[in-house]
């Protein structure tokens, strides 16, 4: 799944539940919460990451991991960002 633009996370709930969905470095640190305490609805979800930080600025390409909680149901998803190469005047 590398990707260099912005990552969208699907996910579906069985019952309408609060939603909690946050992104970790590969140190374990918390580096930008898409989802806070949100109640959704049942059926599909989407929550997208514009590849930035807490604080707004881009974050550098690598491994990230993104943990998704529902009650308490849990999953966490692999991301690796990789950098857009710039294309080249011929």
């Amino acid at each position: 799944n590398p990707t260099a633009g912005a990552v969208t996370l699907r996910f579906v709930l069985p019952e309408a539940r609060s939603v909690d969905a946050s992104v970790f470095d590969i140190t374990g640190r918390s580096v930008c919460s898409l989802m806070r305490g949100r109640v959704c609805a049942a059926g599909e979800q989407r929550a997208v990451w514009d590849r930035r930080a807490r604080d707004g600025g881009a974050l550098a390409a690598g491994l990230y991991f993104v943990q998704v909680r529902a009650g308490d149901e849990q999953a966490v998803a692999r991301v690796i960002l990789v950098e857009c190469a710039a294309s080249s005047p011929q």
